[in-house]
């Protein structure tokens, strides 16, 4: 769920073992939704996204856990849910 990377971003976390660690919801499309969510949340920083090994989904960006937690709740807001 952590990356190893080596880049400064070693304490970021992939979108999926984000939501598995705070219970929110894990369905690909609703990722992806957060993974786009974040992209410009993290850039606003002037820090891009680090990268790291999914053993399902090949390599997965990764976020700060700043990140994910406003990003998550940008899409819950969306989808009319609560985060």
């Amino acid at each position: 769920m952590r990356s190893n990377a080596r880049d400064g971003l070693s304490s970021s976390l992939h979108g999926l073992g984000y939501a598995k660690l705070h219970d929110l919801p894990t369905a690909q499309g609703y990722l992806r939704r957060v993974g786009i969510a974040a992209g410009p949340v993290l850039r606003e920083t002037g820090s891009a996204p680090g990268k790291t090994q999914h053993p399902a989904y090949g390599t997965v960006n990764t976020y700060p856990a700043w990140v994910l937690e406003r990003a998550f709740a940008d899409v819950a807001v969306a989808a009319g849910r609560t985060a």
